[in-house]
């Protein structure tokens, strides 16, 4: 995943059919069954299929409001879908800073609840911490 990455995952612990997602939800997916290997040494768990959208905008806020905007119209299907499998919106941070920090407005987190989608967020920071003066 890039910098500040945004991302739609599917886990799906019965099995996810892969057609009927593609079917309802106009995006191309990454999948991955379950028993297969990503990476050379991590056998998958559970079906998953994973949804990125690029933005342009670097902003990580903007980016979930944009990908919120174009989940909203299949709320429905999301709805009945996460009663089969979690739908996790996981936000990837990067930083080279030993500090960061990440809002999310109420509004968003509403909107987020009603497309049924939980919050991941993944932190990745090298930090600076040599270079600061004793």
């Amino acid at each position: 995943m890039e910098q500040n990455d945004v991302v739609i995952r599917f886990i799906g612990k019965d099995g996810i059919d892969f057609k009927n997602l593609e079917d309802n939800l106009p995006f191309s997916f990454a999948k991955y069954e379950k028993g297969s290997l990503i990476r050379r040494r991590h056998i998958v768990e559970n079906d998953v299929a994973v949804l990125r959208v690029q933005f342009k905008k670097d902003n990580v806020e903007d980016k979930i409001r944009n990908l919120l905007n174009l989940l909203n119209p299949h709320k429905e299907y999301l709805k009945e879908l996460s009663k089969k499998c979690n739908i996790i919106l996981r936000i990837y941070l990067e930083s080279n800073m030993a500090q960061m920090y990440l809002y999310l407005p109420s509004e968003l987190m509403v909107e987020m609840s009603k497309l049924s989608l939980g919050l991941e967020i993944s932190v990745f920071s090298e930090g600076l911490v040599n270079s600061i003066e004793k």
